[in-house]
């Protein structure tokens, strides 16, 4: 909780000098967590059919100043299949869904997450052509948490633009499903991390 105010203070009085009638404020927050997988990889008994999946999920808050912040969820998700011995893709598709408050859960302090939803995932080669796909992912921490801030500060001209980040990061591992009813796309474990992430940029001139 302190690091939260501390956090908050530096923005709440940053936007009270900045605002004036003479200088338009505007600029966005993003305050949430993430969780990441790098590429699901698995191959059949042959060695040429690669199956994969790859995604990103976050929930928190997003603010376009000088509005009130509104709750933001959503996702990417991919998922191939892929003839290595012909180079030739048998199945792509994608989607960036949105997600309900329920659909990505997260333990405290990076604790781990849980990816839980149905959504429909597009074919990139046809994008008219959608398909429904459960998702069932969990993150399992892996290593210990770190964490890193950076500021700066440009001026250009009458304006001034500050950019500022504070990110905390814990390396998971992600194992579950990803499947269209027929196919596992996620048949083996992979390299993840969960993210708590902090980041503003403001414009005023």
């Amino acid at each position: 909780m302190a690091r939260t105010l501390r956090y908050a203070l530096p923005l709440a009085l940053l936007l009270s000098f900045l605002a004036s009638p003479a200088q338009a404020v505007v600029g966005q927050i993003f305050r949430g967590q993430i969780a990441f997988s790098t590429w699901f990889q698995s191959y059949d008994t042959s060695g040429c059919i690669m199956t994969g999946a790859r995604t990103v999920a976050l929930n928190g808050t997003m603010q376009n100043l000088p509005g009130p912040p509104t709750p933001s969820g959503n996702a990417f998700i991919e998922v191939i299949q892929y003839d290595v011995c012909q180079s030739t893709y048998l199945f792509l598709a994608d989607g960036f869904p949105n997600l309900g408050a329920s659909d990505l859960r997260f333990s405290p302090n990076l604790g781990g997450a849980v990816f839980d939803a149905t959504v429909q995932l597009c074919d990139e080669f046809n994008p008219s052509s959608c398909f429904p796909f459960t998702i069932d992912l969990t993150w399992t921490p892996t290593g210990p948490i770190t964490r890193q801030s950076s500021h700066m500060v440009l001026h250009t001209g009458t304006s001034v633009l500050i950019l500022h980040d504070h990110i905390t990061t814990r390396a998971a591992q992600v194992a579950g499903v990803i499947t269209d009813g027929a196919t596992n796309f996620t048949q083996n474990a992979t390299d993840g991390a969960l993210t708590s992430q902090g980041s503003w940029f403001i414009q005023a001139g």
